[in-house]
């Protein structure tokens, strides 16, 4: 097991916070979109009652998901950058 300084503990546990819940915006994301695609409602949605995720959001939680994750883990270079100015700005269309 690999040992973090202690002035590097808070940055690990942030940058893997970052990780997981990029992930878990994309996989929200993805599983809506599966939910209307094969016509599963109840994929798209918290609990049967509730109503379902429509698609447009779900595409934007796939596209800020892969945006946090590029940002955290590569912010420099240049084409995370641009991916990460132009998802935010189709999302805010």
């Amino acid at each position: 097991m690999m040992v973090i300084p202690t002035e590097n503990r808070g940055s690990a546990f942030a940058s893997r916070l970052i990780l997981i819940c990029g992930a878990a915006v994309i996989g929200f994301g993805l599983l809506g979109m599966l939910g209307w695609l094969l016509e599963l409602p109840i994929l798209a949605s918290v609990r049967a009652e509730y109503f379902p995720l429509m698609p447009p959001a779900a595409l934007s939680f796939v596209l800020l998901g892969t945006a946090m994750l590029l940002c955290s883990t590569a912010p420099t270079h240049r084409f995370n950058r641009a991916f990460c100015a132009i998802a935010v700005f189709l999302v805010s269309l």
